[in-house]
């Protein structure tokens, strides 16, 4: 529906044309980012069957004069013509004052995210489309702006966040592997940690699509054991409909495109990147030297012609920046002035 809307109002534009997973998809997003173009919509990916689809995810800056921000405010249920402090008041001020809603909990049979069910010999992720996004790219990064679900063993903390993704590259089996950045210090990596103390995988969801409220957790800098989901509610002050995972007890949006379930290795590692990160250059050391943890997929759940939403960094700003900068900014503010600071504002720059 977000992108649907955007296409009406000239923020989006649909590709009908193949596209190459191999640097053209990823050329275009850049393209659109840096010109302040419409964004794209790849409704035909090469090695894609018909209906697997990608799109910008939508953080970028318009190019529409008088509303430099519409396809931020729009998710935020704002008028496009909002602007970004405007915006980050509102959102403070549900964050502050807004109500936590327990979830609402379907079944299967409600849940648009388990239209197709995708189990063993059947998980294929070369189908989806993937970008091998910059030249010099070590891989098809799948995701860039989907949310992790992992929950903490005892099971009292549950954290969406994101991190990059890669298919892995063989030999390694791509049809059902991946390679993926949980570093110790964000709240992915802690929870991983938590389960390799135990001598355990971690299982993990990773969802792509869900709606804009809660995808903006992406970006957002929730406090250690707080959970996403209360923020999500907050934003549209109401319910979210949830269902349970295929292989965990795990609960996702039950209107998310694509659900991709798995674990993450305790004790396997394969090599990942390099990928062009949010600085605007090539990484090219650590993580393919070291290898990051092997990642591997259990099932996949997904809408029929499923969308996976892609964010390619490049020279700032683009959909990457603007989601750390705005929510980081956000939250660091109401973290301050929870913590008795006279803050009154503060914004990091998108550039």
């Amino acid at each position: 529906e977000y992108l649907e809307k955007m296409v009406e109002m000239g923020e989006f534009f649909e590709i009908d044309d193949e596209v190459d997973w191999n640097l053209e998809m990823g050329a275009i997003c850049i393209r659109a980012s840096e010109t302040g173009a419409p964004s794209p919509i790849f409704n035909k990916v090469k090695d894609s069957p018909q209906g697997f689809r990608a799109a910008e995810v939508g953080y970028q800056k318009s190019g529409t004069p008088g509303r430099d921000w519409a396809k931020v405010a729009v998710q935020l249920g704002m008028p496009p013509e909002s602007g970004i402090m405007e915006m980050q008041h509102a959102y403070n001020e549900v964050m502050e004052n807004g109500t936590v809603h327990s979830p609402n909990i379907v079944g299967n049979a409600d849940a648009p995210c388990k239209e197709n069910i995708w189990t063993g010999e059947d998980v294929d992720l070369t189908k989806l489309p993937a970008p091998l996004a910059q030249a010099g790219g070590g891989g098809r990064h799948l995701q860039t702006a989907g949310m992790y679900a992992v929950t903490t063993p005892d099971g009292k903390w549950t954290n969406w966040s994101t991190a990059r993704a890669m298919i892995a590259n063989p030999p390694a089996n791509s049809k059902n592997t991946m390679v993926g950045s949980w570093l110790p210090w964000q709240h992915n990596g802690m929870i991983q940690r938590m389960w390799k103390e135990e001598g355990k995988d971690c299982p993990f969801a990773l969802i792509f699509g869900a709606q804009p409220a809660v995808n903006i957790n992406m970006g957002t800098r929730q406090d250690d054991w707080i959970n996403e989901y209360d923020a999500s509610s907050k934003l549209l002050d109401a319910p979210i409909d949830m269902v349970k995972c295929e292989t965990s007890d795990m609960l996702v949006p039950a209107d998310a495109e694509m659900i991709i379930e798995g674990t993450v290795s305790a004790t396997e590692s394969l090599p990942e990147g390099p990928f062009g990160e949010y600085p605007g250059y090539m990484f090219t050391e650590h993580k393919h030297v070291f290898g990051m943890p092997r990642m591997d997929i259990k099932c996949m759940t997904f809408r029929t012609d499923p969308i996976i939403p892609i964010a390619i960094p490049s020279v700032p700003p683009d959909s990457t920046h603007v989601a750390i900068s705005f929510f980081t900014s956000a939250d660091t503010i109401a973290y301050l002035k929870r913590k008795g600071f006279p803050v009154i504002d503060g914004l990091i720059t998108f550039e």
